[in-house]
């Protein structure tokens, strides 16, 4: 705050969020970076010199004038971005950059901007909306669930031993102030880390340092997570959540809970489809109903008789047509009918088996 840049006014608490949907604005994701490539010292601040202000104010400017062509077709001129364009606008998102700002009173005690002195009275800084504020600075969606989320962390019960760890990241010999802040910084390095060596290229100072070649992220990385309101083993307990987005929390819990059951239910209309398709064969065989009866070696073998029948009265046929001197090749050249020793008619036999008479 500009009012309080060291930070000695603690009854008045400003809530820092990661953005875990944009690693490029998560302000955790910046300050480990920082630290991995200029290594804090115990007994110096986190930004030293006696300039920080002059010093930013000028890194600022130098990076508008390298990026000016970029920044002008965005239709902006980049001479009319200074050090307060960043008050300005994270004052302008926070509260007109959704239809869910937070409350304006919340933003000006953040920011320790004076409300009137009856407002300045009477509306004070409450810790609540002041976390609501700084989820929503933070470039978080506020209109979706993900806004719930919490920043990658090192789970609890972890076997490293995090104070080597982070001296062994960060190079550096930790204040135990910054501890808290270490753990979190330690956590988002090691689990966007392959984010980080894709955005600034091998070559860089952060993916060559000596972290990633010692291994250190591989050991870190069983024990970090993260974790969202509806989570049931959620070791975090979200703050700054407005009511609609734990309405979109609730909602996904709901969802994830549908999920889980209609899982469960799947797998059992299996099981009991297995069990129907079974009992109904079986009731199929015991009536020898397409089962273990009516089958087509069974069909061949009520055929058999008829088939042998057929053959019998062809064979007869064939020695009768051939002993037949008005016959031959098995065409009739006289008559009508032949005469068979039982006395039946083999006129229409020979229609069947030989064709039309001529």
């Amino acid at each position: 705050m500009k009012t309080d840049m060291s930070g000695f006014e603690e009854s008045v608490k400003r809530h820092v969020y990661a953005n875990s949907m944009d690693v490029s604005l998560c302000p955790i994701i910046s300050l480990a970076l920082y630290l991995l490539v200029f290594p804090a010292n115990a007994n110096e601040k986190l930004f030293p010199g006696a300039s920080q202000y002059d010093r930013f104010r000028k890194r600022l400017a130098f990076i508008l004038e390298a990026h000016g062509e970029e920044v002008r077709l965005m239709g902006i001129d980049p001479g009319s971005i200074g050090v307060h364009s960043i008050r300005k606008g994270g004052a302008t998102f926070a509260c007109s950059g959704s239809t869910a700002a937070p409350p304006l009173a919340s933003l000006c005690n953040r920011a320790g901007w004076t409300m009137g002195k009856a407002k300045d009275v009477y509306i004070r800084y409450e810790a609540a909306a002041d976390r609501y504020v700084g989820r929503v600075v933070a470039g978080l969606d506020v209109l979706c669930a993900e806004f719930a989320g919490s920043p990658p962390y090192i789970a609890e019960h972890s076997s490293i031993d995090l104070s080597s760890m982070i001296a062994n990241v960060f190079a550096a010999e930790i204040p135990l102030a910054w501890m808290g802040m270490a753990r979190f910084a330690l956590a988002s390095v090691v689990y966007y880390r392959k984010e980080l060596a894709g955005c600034f290229g091998q070559g860089s100072a952060v993916a060559t340092w000596g972290w990633f070649v010692r291994g250190v992220a591989e050991l870190v990385a069983p024990c970090v997570k993260r974790s969202f309101a509806w989570d049931s083993d959620n070791e975090i307990e979200p703050t700054g959540i407005p009511p609609h987005v734990i309405a979109f929390a609730d909602q996904r819990k709901i969802l994830a809970e549908l999920r889980a059951t209609a899982a469960e239910h799947l797998e059992e209309m299996r099981r009991l489809e297995h069990a129907v398709v079974a009992g109904i064969v079986a009731e199929l065989d015991s009536r020898h109903v397409g089962g273990g009866e009516l089958t087509l070696a069974r069909i061949q073998t009520l055929l058999e008789p008829i088939q042998k029948k057929i053959q019998l009265l062809h064979s007869e046929l064939q020695t009768q047509n051939t002993s037949d001197p008005r016959t031959r090749h098995g065409v009739e050249l006289g008559g009508t009918h032949t005469s068979r020793t039982d006395g039946a008619t083999t006129g229409t036999w020979t229609l069947l088996f030989w064709g039309h008479k001529h």
